[in-house]
């Protein structure tokens, strides 16, 4: 008796259908831009430029290029600072008031909660001689500067020490025998700085 070969083709799943391109708000890293799936269609959201596009808690975001870590972000003019923001200077130097706004940034974790901090001067910041005070062979240009914007310099070189009315530094102070160096810094809206000293000993 003769049985007919019978051939079987099982179709696994519905061949009319397609599987969706993404899914809704879904995010991913591409060329160093993050996507974001908008009605099942990837569009483009945010050039990374200078940073690098890493996924963190399967959301893309740019983050620093070192590793995807950072030092945090920070801002000093009031605004909230991402992950995006300048990395933080250590230390952050603060010359005039200002709120000091920070984030902590890693690739593989949540940003930190921002810590704020409102850091009022009141006085101008101490000035500061380049070069340092010393002994020297010759006469020495003595550039005096202070981090305060905007603050006027008083100078002395015979040992007294200078105020607000004393003679304006001039920019360098030429010292060609054996000196002491005073400076004071002074602003309408700040009190007075500490007083700087050296002395200089010109051989």
């Amino acid at each position: 008796m003769f049985l007919p070969v019978v051939s079987l083709m099982v179709i696994f799943g519905d061949a009319g259908c397609s599987p969706r391109p993404c899914l809704e708000d879904q995010t991913k890293c591409e060329n160093n831009y993050v996507y974001q799936c908008i009605g099942e269609v990837w569009n483009q959201m945010q050039d990374c430029s200078g940073l690098e596009c890493v996924m963190i808690n399967n959301v893309a975001t740019c983050v620093p290029p070192d590793g995807g870590t950072s030092d945090g972000g920070g801002t000093q003019d009031g605004t909230d600072p991402t992950c995006s923001s300048d990395v933080c200077a250590s230390p952050v130097n603060i010359a005039t008031t200002t709120t000091l706004k920070t984030i902590g940034c890693k690739a593989d974790m949540t940003p930190s909660p921002i810590a704020s901090g409102v850091y009022t001067i009141t006085s101008v910041a101490t000035p500061t001689f380049s070069p340092i005070a010393g002994t020297y062979t010759g006469p020495q240009d003595v550039v005096v500067s202070t981090v305060t914007p905007g603050a006027t310099l008083h100078c002395t070189d015979y040992g007294m020490d200078p105020t607000c009315s004393h003679t304006v530094c001039p920019s360098p102070v030429h010292i060609v025998e054996t000196k002491t160096l005073k400076a004071i810094g002074c602003k309408t809206d700040l009190n007075p700085s500490n007083i700087a000293s050296g002395e200089y000993i010109i051989h």
